[in-house]
């Protein structure tokens, strides 16, 4: 008797094959291909300053994220017989932003946004998306200030589970990529610290008071309490207490719409200079060479001082904090605070930590250390979420400035995580 299992399998006549697969209505699609092209796939990209744009709804262009009451239609493209969307996107000069929409039903007002992706400028972008749902659509949102962003791209449908490589441990990715990262010496903060996430940063505070100057002071080494809930814009000056300091120094501060702006201003000495824009709060002082003496950023208008700079420093000592993001979707968490210092027996002091909101009516606090008569050496795991335009700040209260019996002093650092989006 022959042996069956050596046989081998005729070969089918082609007009024996079917040439095409089930395409749920996609033009194009064969079964021998292992991408399939549907009508419109390739799209050119001009998204309007601060807008949207679909490519898959007629190319519509809208200021307001997922309006869609003046298009001519609703569809989205049909997916479900396939496994991959193929997404390629060769990117202009500015930063976009690339959502992926799902819905079970052939309507972009019942989808969902289930991925989120950003594009630097200039990048060859290239990803590949699980599909989910029944349906598909594309929204690109346009990320730069002031400028129309642009790109090509071409979205492709597959029917094989594909994975894009994996990211080594040294690439500059984003966190919203969908790959994934294992790795034995490294860590998060690590990975954060040394630069290898591009819209993740870590960044700290530090708040100096060698003594208690005033019964009520910001932590730093000024006798004076800055109003943090004041929402009013204001001129500022900058001056040192030594005539060596004519070098430049980095300010930034929340400014006009809540967000961060710095700039960077030349040092006179002891004759103040006007800084060129107008600050609700100054967040951080940075020189590039070694301050000789006291610099402060004051009020132009009333003199209250606004932030501090301890000689030979070279960096702000208040402990004030606004999340450095691009704009007020953006996010940091404060994950701790460290406090050393001694605390005096007559002062009875109290260092607070407060969260102020953006829109400057709630006041938070995140923390309040009743230590006196005592050496502090602490590290306080807070996990504070901090929006973009909040502030956090450091506050000591005290019965009695600081003397032979009851000295007081202050050395406090916050550590922070910020994140884009």
């Amino acid at each position: 008797m022959a042996n069956r299992l050596t046989t081998n399998v005729p070969n089918l006549n082609r007009s024996l094959q079917s040439p095409n697969f089930i395409s749920q209505g996609l033009v194009g699609v064969s079964q021998r291909d292992s991408d399939y092209h549907f009508t419109g796939c390739e799209f050119t990209a001009n998204v309007p300053v601060s807008g949207f744009y679909y490519p898959y709804l007629n190319g519509y262009q809208t200021l307001n994220e997922r309006d869609f009451t003046t298009t001519t239609s609703n569809g989205m493209t049909a997916s479900s017989q396939f496994n991959i969307l193929k997404v390629d996107f060769e990117n202009g000069d500015n930063e976009v932003e690339l959502k992926v929409l799902y819905s079970f039903e052939d309507d972009i007002n019942k989808s969902a946004i289930r991925y989120t992706t950003r594009i630097a400028p200039n990048e060859v972008f290239y990803r590949n998306y699980p599909v989910e749902n029944k349906y598909f659509a594309l929204e690109i949102q346009n990320k730069s200030d002031g400028v129309i962003a642009s790109g090509k791209g071409r979205t492709t449908l597959s029917r094989y589970t594909q994975y894009n490589t994996p990211a080594q441990s040294n690439d500059v990715i984003n966190h919203n990529r969908l790959v994934n990262l294992e790795r034995d010496t490294n860590d998060f903060l690590q990975d954060v610290i040394l630069g290898r996430f591009t819209d993740i940063r870590k960044d700290s505070r530090i708040g100096i008071m060698d003594e208690v100057l005033t019964l009520n002071q910001t932590l730093w080494n000024n006798n004076s309490a800055f109003n943090f809930t004041s929402n009013s814009m204001r001129d500022c000056d900058i001056v040192s207490t030594s005539g060596l300091d004519t070098g430049t120094v980095k300010v930034s501060g929340l400014g006009i719409a809540d967000t961060i702006v710095s700039e960077v201003v030349t040092l006179a000495g002891l004759t103040p200079v006007n800084l060129l824009l107008n600050y609700k709060a100054i967040t951080d002082i940075r020189a590039n060479n070694t301050n000789q003496g006291i610099v402060k950023i004051s009020d132009a208008l009333t003199g209250e001082v606004m932030n501090v700079m301890d000689a030979n420093a070279g960096r702000s000592t208040a402990l004030v904090y606004s999340p450095n993001v691009s704009d007020t979707s953006g996010k940091a968490i404060v994950l701790d605070i460290n406090i050393n210092g001694v605390a005096g027996l007559i002062n009875e002091p109290k260092l607070n930590i407060y969260k102020v909101d953006k829109n400057k009516n709630i006041q938070t606090l995140l923390h309040k250390d009743l230590t006196y008569d005592n050496v502090l050496n602490k590290n306080l795991t807070l996990n504070a979420l901090v929006n973009g335009g909040d502030i956090v700040y450091g506050e000591v209260t005290s019965n009695a400035l600081s003397g032979s019996l009851g000295h007081t002093s202050y050395s406090a650092t916050i550590n922070v995580v910020e994140y884009d989006n």
